[in-house]
């Protein structure tokens, strides 16, 4: 029996890639370091007193320039088809509202394949069918005619579901209880507008993960981030001047202003984080870790 080898931490939860005190602790410890204090504690790092919501922002904004990379989002969002059910509050039950998507016939013929806008796909909590802005079928747990069950889950990255009812003859039954709808729809030649409201769940997953990404997208958000941020901190710190000198036989004294200076306190910091991002590879990464191509029915 073949030995489990751990994750060894190369999952990571993306709250932690927005963590400023985890960023300070991976790479910001002690730099720069001011006046250690009188009663012997530790000299306290100019990035010890930056906000949070400083940090934080380098940080979104960083994953954010990976999400353009991948060309995926990375943070985890609930979307709920129109209409969305009374009572449920945006920001609180679901995070944004997507459009019914079109019926046709090449997906009919593929067992109800339903190719989803937004992904990659977490999970599925409800799939309905609106013809004329009629509810004529629903699948969710909430439902005794239509069971989750029946919704299959065939491509996460890509963002494709499938409906295989384990009794057919009941799902071609409508809410109505006749067969009208049902040969409407199934013998269209067009595709038919705005019938399948699908709510879902939508982020990273990384190793069967939910809400995780690779170690090294999180290496790279860090390091771009903390780029600016050292800048940042070396000309807080040095209030602007790089280097001062002072002459006494001809009584002169010279000034330099960082802005015309190359390199900074925290240079070659910057320099190293700078070459850690141009290691990362976009191309194997998005085919590793992206959506792909996406291939539709018509």
């Amino acid at each position: 029996m073949a030995t489990r080898t751990p994750d060894l931490g190369r999952s990571i939860n993306v709250k932690d890639v927005l963590d400023p005190a985890l960023w300070r602790a991976r790479y910001a410890y002690g730099l720069p370091v001011g006046e250690k204090p009188s009663d012997g504690a530790r000299a306290r790092s100019f990035f010890d007193g930056i906000p949070d919501d400083t940090i934080r922002w380098h940080l979104r904004a960083a994953l954010s320039e990976a999400e353009m990379h991948l060309g995926i989002e990375l943070g985890i969002e609930v979307l709920k088809a129109r209409p969305v059910d009374p009572g449920l509050v945006k920001g609180q039950h679901y995070d944004r509202t997507v459009e019914r998507l079109p019926f046709t016939r090449g997906e009919e013929e593929k067992f109800f394949r339903i190719d989803l806008p937004h992904g990659p796909v977490i999970s599925v909590e409800r799939v309905r069918a609106y013809y004329w802005d009629t509810l004529v079928w629903e699948f969710s747990n909430s439902d005794p005619t239509g069971s989750l069950q029946n919704i299959q889950l065939e491509w996460s990255k890509a963002g494709s579901i499938h409906i295989v009812p384990a009794n057919m003859q009941a799902f071609m039954v409508t809410k109505s209880g006749t067969w009208g709808v049902w040969h409407t729809i199934r013998l269209s030649n067009e595709p038919i507008p705005a019938v399948w409201a699908v709510d879902y769940t939508i982020g990273p997953n990384h190793n069967d993960t939910p809400g995780h990404v690779p170690a090294v997208l999180a290496h790279w958000c860090y390091c771009v981030a903390g780029i600016l941020l050292l800048s940042i901190g070396g000309l807080a710190q040095s209030k602007g001047l790089s280097s001062t000198s002072l002459s006494f036989d001809g009584v002169s004294k010279s000034v330099s202003l960082q802005a015309s200076a190359i390199y900074g306190i925290n240079s070659a910091l910057e320099t190293a984080l700078d070459n850690a991002t141009k290691r990362i590879d976009w191309k194997k990464l998005r085919a590793a870790y992206g959506r792909g191509m996406r291939v539709r029915m018509y």
